[in-house]
């Protein structure tokens, strides 16, 4: 929720909503999803990111340039979010995500190359927001996952990174599969890289990663049901 102090907002979306239009995917998703939960009008930009969409159902990172995964995952999330999307531009998207999974579980930044992580979390995400995370494919991305977690705690495509390990840890939250990583050694991890002034790897980027999925894992959130009690009598004080 924004903070009720702030006043800046009316020109924050008048100038969100002027920025000049681009073909760039990875843009117009981000925008869309912006939008959107600006409750802004998002006609436009919908229509411009739907016709961006290749044959086989996926986007690449501009329009007319091949699908790949992880631009196809942005463009699912933010189609979600508004209400002038397309179910069919939904459903061939999540099909070709389906379709381009590598044999290991994983998805790759681009189609065919070796699993990364930022690219399988997007996509798991891209499908639970379109309804699809009881797929089996799913299942077995977060097998993946599980698999490359480091004996320091951390994950990495290649090595260990804040960032990385960040990402799983909100991506397992999210999908309720929090249990098939050995979640306080990663979360031991990243307060372990964190600086002394405060951040991690100097950079806001990597920080808020870290921050998020450090309170989501040691402040879930938690139903407390209440009960109204009255007294079959009124005493004094309580009037």
């Amino acid at each position: 929720e924004m903070d009720g102090s702030f006043t800046g907002l009316p020109l924050a979306k008048e100038w969100i909503t002027g920025v000049e239009p681009s073909d760039n995917v990875d843009f117009l998703a981000r925008k869309l999803e912006l939008l959107a939960k600006l409750r802004l009008n998002t006609s436009g930009i919908s229509s411009n990111l739907i016709n961006a969409q290749n044959a086989d159902g996926g986007w690449g990172l501009s329009s007319g340039l091949e699908s790949d995964p992880f631009d196809t995952a942005l463009a699912i999330r933010a189609l979600k979010k508004s209400s002038t999307s397309s179910s069919s531009a939904i459903s061939n998207a999540v099909s070709y995500l389906l379709l381009n999974q590598n044999a290991d579980g994983g998805w790759g930044t681009v189609s065919g190359g070796p699993s990364r992580i930022n690219a399988t979390v997007a996509v798991l995400k891209a499908l639970k927001s379109a309804g699809s995370q009881g797929v089996s494919e799913v299942s077995d991305a977060l097998s993946w996952l599980s698999s490359i977690q480091s004996g320091d705690g951390g994950f990495g495509s290649q090595e260990t990174t804040v960032h990385e390990t960040a990402l799983v840890i909100s991506a397992m939250i999210d999908l309720d599969a929090i249990e098939r990583i050995d979640s306080q050694s990663a979360v031991n991890y990243l307060s372990e890289r964190q600086d002394v002034e405060g951040s991690w790897n100097g950079s806001v980027y990597t920080t808020s990663l870290a921050a998020r999925a450090s309170k989501r894992f040691n402040f879930p959130n938690l139903t407390v049901a209440f009960e109204t009690v009255t007294p079959d009598e009124l005493l004094d004080g309580q009037k």
